[in-house]
């Protein structure tokens, strides 16, 4: 019993750092905040959420963009905008692999996705660790923020962003090519078994087996001309 004790205590000791280590090396930030289309709405973030934030950390935006928007004059874009929570709340430039927009003062979102990750340079991870995190948006609602500390950039963008071959004219032409090629050999193939068989010639009029037949008719007359010439010599010497 106490050594049954004693590995539930082990499992137990090792569930709990397992958990201490996910929790530090990727957690999420609660947002839920819809900034509507007001430029408005805003929420800020506690600089302690960004305490084990690192350049190779990979930040990810949960949200959810308002596509009706794109039948609105004025209002089909979709954009967030992160600032420092500081005095003046400066943009947060430079985040690696994020679009700016046109106004070069908040990044594009897809509204086909529904999340977007990127990574932070030095000198906005330590401000941010520093004062936090202020945003504000346009045409999405921010649901959460996730920080990882053991995922790889690539490999999350390869991840949200599969690659689709695309067919190009070259492509369907070659293909096309192709296919006529085989249904001309295809074609062929069936005139060629419909054809006749070559019919075998037939063999010369005379065979050896009547060539054989001939010679034995030809010595059965000479025997009898010669056995009739014997009865004649014969009937004169009586």
């Amino acid at each position: 019993m106490k050594i049954k004790k004693i590995f539930a205590g082990i499992a137990a000791a090792f569930a709990a750092v397992s958990l201490m280590a996910t929790s530090v090396s990727a957690y999420d930030i609660s947002v839920n905040k819809d900034f509507k289309t007001t430029w408005t709405d805003s929420t800020t973030i506690s600089s302690s959420e960004f305490a084990d934030l690192t350049t190779d950390s990979v930040v990810t935006l949960y949200y959810t963009a308002d596509a009706s928007l794109a039948d609105v004059e004025g209002q089909d874009y979709w954009v967030i905008k992160p600032m420092i929570n500081d005095a003046g709340w400066p943009f947060i430039a430079g985040l690696n692999q994020l679009t700016l927009s046109e106004s070069g003062d908040s990044y594009e979102l897809d509204t086909a996705k529904t999340q977007a990750s990127f990574t932070v340079p030095a000198e906005s991870v330590e401000r941010l660790q520093t004062a936090g995190m202020a945003l504000m948006g346009h045409g999405v609602v921010l649901e959460k923020i996730v920080i990882s500390n053991d995922a790889n950039i690539n490999d999350v963008l390869a991840a949200e962003n599969p690659v689709v071959e695309e067919t190009t004219a070259a492509d369907e032409a070659a293909t096309e090519e192709t296919t006529a090629a085989e249904e001309t050999a295809a074609e062929e193939t069936t005139a060629a078994a419909e054809e006749p068989a070559t019919e075998t010639p037939e063999p010369d009029s005379v065979t050896e087996s009547e060539k054989t037949g001939n010679a034995g008719v030809a010595v059965s007359v000479c025997v009898l001309a010669l056995a009739a010439s014997a009865a004649v010599i014969a009937k004169k010497n009586s």
